[in-house]
């Protein structure tokens, strides 16, 4: 099986390639910002005649036909490469897709016209296009750009994209690789096997089965104050002025580096995980639903919290590591991980709060730290489910 892998590297253009390369991605917006409102008259036309449904006046297959025809009204659309052009055709079709399927669902808007702010990148989607050789890059209409190669792409590469951001400029390879095949369950020992709780607090990023705690640094918290100054900064700046701009650059590196750090330590945690257990169990979370619930209870910090905790990339990045490397991961039912014994599989008595952070059995006076308790419980259920384990039909679980 086959597997995706994006793989960013640091360019180093010079400066005329650096105008280049906008001059690109300013022509790439105009496109996308044209061949939208195009798709937005047909969308209010079908509603004038009492459609109900867009699908077939504005395809993808039409407006990528229509390419040759805007390069010789706009001569500026020769200078990008034609699968940067229809790269760009395609993102347009794909958020109106989704446009297409949620409408039938609920009141949502139209699709938006994008700001060169939020279109960062644009994509060459053929290797023909591309050539990486050496510490250059060779990209079509651009020629060669010195590059950091810190590490080679694995695999076939299938994608190039060009990402612009806070004044930096990278290649992202995008690259199918071939998995490892899974370990089977029966070669798996119970050393290898583990059970992950994961948390938003302060010193519990995740809880193991095997009684190890892993504190959350909250890069985001320790940033807080730093990263306010740095707002009220851009708010007192004259707008569409020098130094706004400026101050808003500042405030946009800041913020990327706290999310390199929480991505940094992210992936050396799964990684130390993946290389230690072959059998790794998680509960199987909705984290929307976890944080619109937190922010009903407490809207000023478990939302924070959720989010510099970043549970989501966390279990995707231990989910694509694992499959990866060959590894199994379980996502079990996270119903009553917290609030059952782990030693005699025996609800609590009473519900635990959150401010209960001890488990105590009321049945076997079983005590231990209730996220340990949970992890135990976790690696209970998906042995369950992976192994077959059996168990007493008195104090079956879930």
């Amino acid at each position: 099986m086959k597997i995706k892998k994006a793989i960013k590297l640091r360019l180093y253009p010079s400066q005329d390639k650096q105008k280049q390369i906008n001059q690109i991605r300013e022509i790439c917006l105009w496109l996308y910002n044209y061949l939208g409102k195009e798709r937005i008259k047909a969308w209010k036309q079908s509603l004038s005649e009492g459609l109900k449904e867009n699908k077939t006046k504005v395809t993808y297959t039409q407006q990528q036909n229509l390419l040759p025809q805007l390069k010789e009204t706009n001569p500026d659309l020769k200078l990008v490469h034609s699968q940067t052009l229809q790269d760009v055709v395609r993102r347009l079709d794909y958020s109106w897709k989704k446009f297409y399927t949620k409408v039938k669902k609920e009141k949502v808007g139209l699709p938006r016209r994008k700001w060169l702010e939020k279109y960062e990148s644009f994509t060459y989607t053929q290797s023909p296009a591309f050539q990486l050789k050496g510490s250059q890059l060779w990209i079509s209409k651009l020629g060669w750009i010195n590059i950091r190669k810190h590490r080679e792409p694995m695999g076939e590469v299938k994608t190039c994209s060009l990402l612009i951001k806070n004044q930096k400029y990278y290649a992202v390879f995008s690259c199918e690789v071939e998995a490892q095949p899974k370990t089977t369950v029966s070669s798996i020992s119970p050393q290898k096997q583990i059970g992950i709780d994961v948390g938003i607090g302060k010193d519990n990023f995740f809880a193991l089965s095997n009684g190890v705690k892993q504190a959350n640094p909250q890069f985001y918290r320790t940033a807080e104050k730093e990263l306010g100054e740095l707002q009220r900064k851009v708010s007192s700046k004259e707008k569409r002025s020098q130094r706004r701009e400026k101050a808003k650059l500042e405030l946009s590196k800041k913020h990327e580096n706290v999310s390199n750090q929480r991505k940094d330590f992210v992936f050396k945690v799964v990684k130390k995980l993946r290389d230690n257990f072959d059998l790794l169990a998680v509960e199987k979370l909705r984290t929307r639903k976890i944080m619109e619930r937190s922010q009903e209870q407490n809207p000023w910090y478990s939302a924070k919290s959720l989010h510099d905790a970043s549970l989501s990339f966390f279990l995707l990045a231990l989910s694509h590591r694992v499959e990866e490397t060959g590894g199994r991961l379980v996502k079990v039912n996270p119903a009553y991980t917290s609030q059952r014994c782990s030693n005699c599989q025996q609800l609590a008595s009473r519900k635990l709060e959150l401010s209960d952070r001890v488990f105590v059995c009321a049945c076997c006076k079983h005590k231990e730290d209730r996220d340990i308790n949970a992890a135990k419980n976790i690696l209970y259920q998906a042995q369950i489910t992976e192994l077959g384990t059996n168990f007493d039909s008195q104090n079956k679980i879930w």
